[in-house]
């Protein structure tokens, strides 16, 4: 199985792309580890994950998440390889299947915390 689940705050505002197919959104996250240093100090590490989400997600993406939002996200760890100027390149994201919205209001805007999956919405009025 291969499967990331993060919880962080989104370093920028999502980059979005429109194709044929639908868009692509991309956005950077952030996730903190305190530690103590060999003196016994608290020290915070920062570790920054590259996002991918598609579709759907990627317009809920586009309209709901700023810079700074903690949300949690679960999806496919994806390894890419290219070549620029000679020399080997690579990167690493998420590709994300699931998101949620965590954390509260922001000052007079009124955002509620959303669960968002790429699952059809289940059907409420069935009779059992």
């Amino acid at each position: 199985m291969n499967t990331a689940i993060l919880i962080g705050n989104t370093g920028k505002e999502p980059e979005v792309k429109s194709f044929e197919w639908g868009k692509v959104a991309t956005v950077s996250l952030a996730t903190n580890k305190s530690i103590k240093d060999k003196d016994g100090e608290k020290k915070k590490l920062t570790q920054w994950h590259n996002l991918e989400f598609r579709g759907k997600l990627a317009e809920i993406v586009e309209k709901w998440v700023k810079k700074g939002d903690m949300i949690q996200v679960s999806g496919e760890i994806q390894y890419q390889e290219y070549e620029k100027d000679g020399q080997k390149k690579y990167i690493t994201k998420i590709i994300c299947q699931d998101m949620e919205m965590l954390g509260g209001q922001k000052s007079e805007e009124v955002k509620k915390p959303i669960p968002v999956n790429n699952e059809p919405e289940p059907l409420n009025d069935l009779p059992f």
